[in-house]
């Protein structure tokens, strides 16, 4: 997780930030602890970012259009986009994972061949289950308690689904039972310090740009309990012309979505130096 990027000093700044030696928790063995959510979200955060550092101190030619993040790589966009301070971004998500945990336990599920007009019928029949993330054609995340995601798996099955795979989380993500929650982040940003975006920033909660601050944060707190719209998000981008997106982080589950969403954009997850050089 962004190893190879320690040189652009991120990964000291948000150790700074959270008054601990976090890169310890991103760089060393215990998966357990680093999957946790107050540790996991910091710790992609501080991927993304080290990976946007690297890139842009490798000088290539580049227009940046959008900036657009998935749930909480959102706050990684505002801060690619220089709305967002690094070290208060770390600190929020550090707290944003402790808030989820409190709010309620639950399940989420992935859905895999079925169109999210389907998933969407299914779910509206199952008490406690809300589509948490739709994420590109034929894969959309359910969420909600743990009775209702194994109804789920059941009845995505039977409606001719490919796959519905458990997701390896205890936090019902992106749904109601986040209400607690979302309470707490909207408490947070209150504290925190927004500018207005130096490049547009679309958000997960409507799948368009938005440059104002204040409906920004807005658009944070509903994303707690609502769905993410990523599918339509791509779907915007590609409307306005975009041809090329770049993934900043671990791994490049992003990159396949966006192909999968749209054939005319070319994916790029820059996860190493040499996927820095690929774009040279």
């Amino acid at each position: 997780m962004g190893r190879e990027f320690v040189y652009t000093g991120v990964f000291d700044e948000v150790d700074a930030a959270l008054g601990e030696k976090f890169s310890d928790i991103i760089f060393g063995e215990d998966a357990e602890l680093l999957s946790q959510a107050e540790n996991a979200q910091p710790a992609l955060l501080a991927a993304s970012i080290a990976a946007f550092r690297a890139y842009g101190d490798a000088s290539l030619p580049r227009s940046d259009s959008y900036v657009l993040g998935h749930s909480m790589g959102e706050i990684s966009a505002l801060v690619a986009a220089g709305s967002l301070e690094l070290g208060a971004a770390a600190k929020f998500l550090r707290l944003r994972g402790l808030a989820m945990k409190r709010a309620a336990k639950g399940a989420m599920l992935a859905c895999l061949g079925l169109a999210i007009e389907e998933v969407r019928e299914i779910a509206e029949g199952i008490n406690g289950l809300y589509i948490a993330n739709d994420n590109c054609p034929g894969q959309v995340v359910v969420s909600g308690t743990e009775e209702a995601v194994a109804k789920a798996a059941d009845a995505f099955t039977a409606a001719g689904a490919k796959r519905a795979v458990k997701l390896a989380v205890t936090v019902p993500a992106h749904c109601p039972l986040m209400e607690p929650a979302a309470r707490e982040v909207e408490k947070l940003l209150a504290d925190i310090k927004l500018l207005t975006p130096k490049t547009p920033f679309v958000s997960n909660a409507t799948a368009l740009p938005e440059s104002n601050p204040e409906v920004i944060k807005q658009h944070l707190v509903k994303q707690m309990t609502h769905g993410v719209r990523f599918r339509e998000c791509v779907q915007f981008l590609a409307s306005a012309g975009v041809d090329t997106a770049i993934e900043f982080g671990s791994g490049s589950v992003l990159s396949g979505l966006v192909k999968r969403t749209a054939e005319g954009i070319k994916a790029f997850p820059i996860e190493k130096k040499e996927d820095i050089n690929v774009l040279s």
